[in-house]
């Protein structure tokens, strides 16, 4: 099972990396680039990619932590813009929701990048970077929609980009963009 999602997550930077090569304008961020300028001391703690959080759940407190399946930036040269991004594969095998969030889902995962973004940017602080946004990597255009239903926090995709042999990525994923 590890290894089909670290292939997974390796299918959706090949997607964003595809769709790259018509943007001569865009550079990807990789993550050691984005740690070299992070704030002490995250680029020397053991998992400078594991973020945590508090926040609150159905009138209780919840200390959430989060680990991306990636991490990477686009720099829009020509803007003199840069946006980041955390990749979430999801091959539908972790529950959705909980009764507990002690035990992980796809709603703690989402609940926890929220409370780690928007005006805090907790997050963002720990690299050093400004907002973030959370990709879903999946293999089929229902499953990209499978948050969004419940959660209040998840909006759904901009445009969804199928990535395939035929329009020249190795390997089958959707990436939402």
């Amino acid at each position: 099972m590890f290894l089909a999602h670290t292939l997974m997550t390796a299918d959706g930077m090949v997607a964003v990396e595809c769709t790259l090569r018509a943007r001569p304008d865009v550079v990807l961020i990789e993550p050691h680039q984005i740690l070299t300028n992070a704030p002490a001391p995250t680029p020397v703690s053991d998992n400078p990619f594991k973020f945590k959080v508090r926040t609150h759940q159905a009138d209780a407190i919840a200390d959430l932590s989060v680990i991306p399946d990636r991490v990477f930036g686009l720099d829009f040269t020509v803007e003199r813009k840069c946006k980041y991004f955390f990749i979430e594969a999801d091959r539908a095998t972790m529950p959705v929701m909980r009764s507990s969030l002690l035990q992980t889902s796809i709603y703690r995962k989402f609940l926890a990048y929220a409370a780690g973004g928007g005006a805090t940017n907790t997050f963002g602080k720990q690299l050093g970077i400004g907002s973030f946004r959370v990709l879903t990597v999946t293999r089929r255009h229902a499953k990209a929609a499978r948050g969004s239903s419940f959660l209040p926090i998840a909006r759904p995709c901009a445009r969804l980009r199928t990535c395939s042999p035929s329009n020249g990525c190795p390997a089958k994923a959707i990436v939402c963009v």
